[in-house]
């Protein structure tokens, strides 16, 4: 096998590494559809596919440097992006899933975030020309998930607090205000016409 093969091989499995990323993006957002709709496994599909992801980006901080004799400027954007990806899913999961502290991991996970957009934005603006394999790269596992994580962390921003917890509670809370708002309104339907006028 020669060095050629060698990296025909790397570059197969970076493109398959790409897809998988894919598709955990399009599981994540299944996954909050079920959330919004108060289906069952919703929160746990958000939070399976969210992990995975944050996991895959794990393993792309080394992945990364398989461009370091090709391209140093990529393997290192590539490792340094993917760990503020890394913080940004964990960030994302806390806040989605209203978790206890999820204001404490925004508030430490989010600098490395925007840091590493910055640094992607600066590299794209003043981008040089790359392989085929180089620009897949840079599309599918560091733009696309950056724009993926930057629309759910802008939903989060964007609407209120109220409005947000509404849509995006757990369903077992769902379940229990439901189930309230339909004891309250079988009480009301019970009570005599002029029981519900006394003072």
């Amino acid at each position: 096998m020669n060095v050629n093969d060698i990296n025909y091989k790397i570059n197969r499995f970076v493109d398959s590494f790409g897809k998988w990323l894919l598709m955990a993006m399009i599981l994540a957002s299944a996954g909050i559809l079920m959330k919004m709709w108060a289906l069952p496994a919703g929160g746990f599909v958000f939070v399976f596919s969210i992990l995975v992801l944050a996991v895959m980006f794990v393993v792309q901080i080394a992945l990364s440097f398989v461009y370091i004799v090709s391209n140093v400027r990529l393997a290192l954007l590539g490792s340094f992006c993917s760990l503020g990806l890394v913080m940004a899913f964990l960030a994302i999961i806390f806040r989605y899933q209203v978790w206890f502290g999820w204001q404490i991991m925004l508030l430490i996970t989010m600098p490395m975030y925007f840091l590493s957009a910055l640094v992607l934005v600066y590299f794209l603006i003043h981008k040089k020309k790359f392989h085929l394999s180089q620009y897949k790269f840079l599309v599918k596992n560091l733009v696309v998930p950056f724009v993926f994580t930057m629309l759910l962390l802008l939903v989060s921003f964007v609407l209120s607090p109220d409005t947000f917890y509404e849509t995006f509670k757990p369903r077992e809370i769902k379940k229990e205000l439901r189930k309230k708002q339909e004891q309250q309104q079988q009480q009301r339907e019970g009570q005599k016409p002029d029981e519900q006028y006394e003072i």
